[in-house]
């Protein structure tokens, strides 16, 4: 006899069925508003298939997820607990399509009242969703040990949430009552965690929970045990097995491409296992190997999703295979759904022909999807296996940026260039970058800065050929084609260049904010943060392309471009920062140190904690009050950084520039100006040179701004 398994949540104590209610229909309306954009990114991608941006809609789609949930999370009781939250799998990793599920994550110690907050929570985001409850659930604690009830096939599970003046119920979906049941016995503990993920799994399966997931929620020091604990494990284990694993990616990849041809893939069940699942499980697997390998002291950073992993692919091409495949993944799900065939490994039904033709007929092509995929994961494997034998040969590799480009940068790129305590042996030629080791971690540290705090030399751990920049406190690694950022204790220009958690935090605000918004020929350089126990060992890593591109004093001042190089590439900066600024980010240090070039005059922006971002506080630069309106700042900021201290220069050092030039150059400030509606004032504002520190004061409006 067929029987039914009530799981009965008493809720009466936690608030009434009004207020639940409540919660459900603001955050439902707040909601849907919001999903309608992400759609229309979709409809976008299928009119255009431009699939640059796959990643950006996918990022797009995840944080309103998590801004859904974290919303929703803090209309509940929590303080009291110990209690940790997480979002994991597809959307924290940043694979996340349409209909992907929410694997929201658990961990408390009191279980009778977590268990039912839970409930609580996962029922009302799956209410807000219009999805099934078992479509949210809990990833990592239905894997581990329970009861041993067995069920049989046509057995249900109801759940049943009582609360002040109503029971509402929710009946599992076939095929998920063992899932759900054994989700509802696991235990959440913070030991039980750490034993199933140290003792059952290995250390491969414990990276991916580590790298991809996302922070919800926690109690005060209850994550802080958890990942301490964590990190130990993986910085001991993570590395010793990094040969071994990438002879048998090797293998697993050239296997697969082989076996592809011969796939019969007969329903979207099996298509999703292989051509997302599994496709997707070597792309991370890759990544992450490439991030070992590469970068293995950044044990402790921050957690990360594809996108974040992606520069540490050297190939420009293998990139743009990774976005078009995912790009096509994510427009055959939606077509999809459109269809009304759930994209899922539970959708065991054939592909009908009409469904075939419904995916020609949206995508505006004549070909067999399957085929199609098949086609797009070899050459995707193809790539992955050439990035994973660039590894092979990764000492011996040779980047496109040459560091001594950076000479006439470090000689002309500010009128205080002479203010610059570094020691004359880190100033030009290459130097010995040491790194040292605290609690367990390897930390790179400016030789001066060693010196400084006295660290003896015999504490140092390795040592790294780098390259002094511009930035003095930024050393270029050749064999890496990365830079390091670090403090140092010493003057250089206007101030002592330390690397407080203030500035780190900036970067990260300015990532995340610049990450909104695309510019053709534009791209900034990738920073990630890692933070020391003091803030003198913070330092971060700077990712460079891998193309030959230039500093733009360099291109000035060297008198190996032509004019129309660099009038086009003065042009390009113009858009680029008033588009930017339209959008309330301003590139305040636009001068020559911070913009480089390529060839095609295409332009790259470094150093992210020098940007202004008014809405944010911490971005907003100090002497804000000392301004008379926003216009003065739109002033500091154009026409000293980019007016005085760059297109200036090219004035001054192209010797063929003439009127006509100015002109042309005047009339593109202005253009962009009307464009964007900036208010600027009719004057120019600058520091004022008999003070110390960063005080604006009026001047004469700039020649170029004159119009």
């Amino acid at each position: 006899m067929n029987k039914t398994y009530k799981i009965k949540f008493h809720a009466e104590d936690i608030m009434n069925y009004k207020e639940y209610m409540d919660i459900i229909h603001e955050l439902s309306f707040w909601y849907h508003e919001k999903i309608t954009e992400v759609n229309k990114m979709y409809e976008d991608l299928l009119s255009r298939k431009d699939y640059t941006e796959s990643f950006h809609i996918i990022h797009q789609h995840k944080e309103l997820i998590v801004e859904l949930i974290q919303r929703l999370v803090s209309r509940f009781p929590l303080e009291d607990l110990e209690m940790g939250i997480y979002l994991s799998n597809s959307f924290a990793r940043g694979t996340n399509l349409i209909d992907s599920d929410i694997d929201l994550n658990f961990m408390y110690e009191d279980f009778e009242k977590g268990k039912v907050l839970e409930e609580l929570i996962s029922n009302a985001l799956a209410t807000i969703l219009w999805k099934y409850r078992d479509f949210v659930h809990d990833s990592i604690s239905h894997r581990m040990p329970t009861d041993n009830e067995v069920m049989e096939k046509d057995d249900e599970v109801v759940y049943e949430i009582s609360l002040k003046g109503k029971v509402i119920e929710n009946k599992i979906t076939k095929g998920n009552e063992k899932l759900m049941y054994r989700l509802y016995h696991s235990k959440k503990d913070l030991n039980s965690f750490i034993k199933y993920y140290t003792e059952q799994l290995n250390d491969d399966a414990l990276g991916e929970w580590i790298y991809f997931q996302t922070e919800i929620y926690s109690s005060p020091d209850y994550l802080s045990r958890l990942f301490s604990y964590i990190h130990e494990t993986e910085n001991h284990t993570a590395h010793l097995k990094l040969n071994e694993y990438r002879e048998y990616l090797l293998r697993t990849l050239n296997l697969e491409v082989q076996k592809i041809s011969t796939l019969d893939i007969r329903d979207i069940s099996e298509f999703k296992k292989y051509f997302k699942n599994t496709i997707y499980r070597y792309v991370y697997e890759t990544l992450i190997l490439l991030k070992k390998e590469c970068i293995i002291q950044e044990k402790n950073s921050s957690f990360i999703d594809v996108k974040d992993l992606l520069p540490l692919l050297k190939s420009e091409y293998t990139k743009d295979i990774i976005n078009q495949y995912f790009g096509n993944i994510m427009l055959l799900n939606y077509i999809c759904d459109l269809y009304g065939i759930e994209f899922r490994t539970r959708y065991s039904k054939p592909i009908s022909e009409e469904f075939k033709k419904f995916y020609q007929e949206k995508m505006e092509e004549d070909v067999d999807f399957v085929e199609k995929f098949k086609d797009l994961a070899k050459e995707l494997l193809s790539s992955l296996i050439k990035e994973i034998e660039l590894v092979n040969r990764y000492e011996h590799h040779t980047t496109s940026y040459d560091p001594l480009t950076e000479q006439i940068n470090i000689q002309n790129y500010s009128p205080l260039s002479h203010i610059n305590n570094i020691s004359k042996a880190y100033q030009k030629d290459a130097f010995l970058l040491p790194w040292i080791e605290k609690n367990g971690v390897l930390v790179p540290i400016h030789p001066d800065t060693l010196d400084d705090l006295n660290i003896s030399r015999k504490d140092v751990s390795r040592y790294e050929t780098v390259y002094p920049t511009s930035s003095f406190r930024t050393v270029y690694s050749e064999d890496k084609n990365i830079c390091y950022k670090l403090p140092v204790l010493r003057q250089i220009t206007r101030s002592v260049r330390s690397m407080p958690n203030k500035e780190m935090m900036r970067s990260e605000i300015a990532s995340k904010e610049l990450s909104k918004y695309t510019y053709p020929g534009f791209s900034y350089l990738e920073e990630q943060c890692f933070y020391g126990e003091e803030e003198i060992f913070n330092y971060l890593i700077r990712y460079m392309p891998d193309k030959k591109i230039y500093p733009w004093f360099y291109c000035i001042a060297s008198k190996h471009f032509s004019k129309e190089f660099q009038i086009q590439a003065i042009e390009n900066m113009i858009c680029i920062w008033m588009y930017y600024a339209s959008k309330g980010i301003y590139f305040e240090s636009a001068h020559t140190q911070n913009f480089l070039v390529d060839e095609d005059t295409n332009i790259y922006y470094r150093d992210l904690s020098d940007i202004r971002i008014l809405n944010h506080e911490m971005m907003t630069p100090s002497y804000m009050r000392e301004l008379k309106d926003k216009k003065e700042m739109l002033s500091i900021f154009f026409d000293r950084s980019m007016c005085s201290q760059n297109i200036e220069h090219f004035i001054t050092y192209c010797e063929d520039v003439t009127g006509e030039d100015i002109q042309y150059i005047k009339s593109v400030i202005q253009r962009e100006i009307e464009k964007y509606n900036l208010e600027f004032p009719n004057y120019s504002m600058n520091y004022d040179k008999n003070r110390e520190g960063h005080h604006p004061v009026k001047t004469k409006l700039v020649r170029l701004r004159d119009c």
